[in-house]
């Protein structure tokens, strides 16, 4: 999925068979709503 996203960058970590994806949203570039948008277009 990570891959597909080209409008928000992520961190990936697996943790037994679940991969989650992780961005910093106190980090004063970033944008929640983006992120979240661009998470839910690459599934």
């Amino acid at each position: 999925m990570r891959d597909r996203m080209t409008d928000a960058w992520v961190s990936t970590v697996t943790i037994g068979d679940v991969t989650w994806l992780r961005s910093v949203a106190v980090n004063p570039l970033a944008d929640p709503d983006r992120v979240v948008d661009a998470v839910l277009a690459a599934r």
